[in-house]
């Protein structure tokens, strides 16, 4: 699942537990892998429960799709960038992966609570 994935990265990027290139590689790839699925998520009526799609992701269908593909690309660059000796670069890497799924989130999905997911 991304948001795991996203998440020990993350905790690795942030010092919260020890940095580990090869996990982060992994855990990048994994992304990559999933976000050429994304749109296929979101079929036409996914507004319901549990969905947290806004409206958006059909009328700008385009801008959404983008979105996935620059996720795919900003993961493999963590993937294979990362090593043992540039947490900085890493920290990067993941920072501009991060703003995709910020602006991603931001115009294409409803606003949900910490606990939601």
């Amino acid at each position: 699942m991304m948001k795991t994935q996203i998440k020990l990265i993350a905790d690795m990027v942030r010092r919260r537990t020890p940095f580990d290139a090869a996990t982060i590689s992994a855990a990048a790839n994994e992304i990559a892998d999933e976000a050429p699925q994304i749109a296929q998520l979101f079929p036409a009526g996914s507004l319901v429960p549990p969905s947290n799609a806004l409206p958006a992701v059909w009328s700008r269908r385009e801008k959404f799709e983008h979105l996935a593909t620059q996720l795919q690309e900003k993961a493999r660059v963590l993937s294979s960038e990362v090593n043992a000796n540039a947490i900085n670069d890493a920290k990067q890497n993941f920072r501009q992966l991060g703003r995709v799924c910020a602006a991603c989130h931001k115009d294409f999905r409803r606003k949900v609570d910490d606990d939601e997911g």
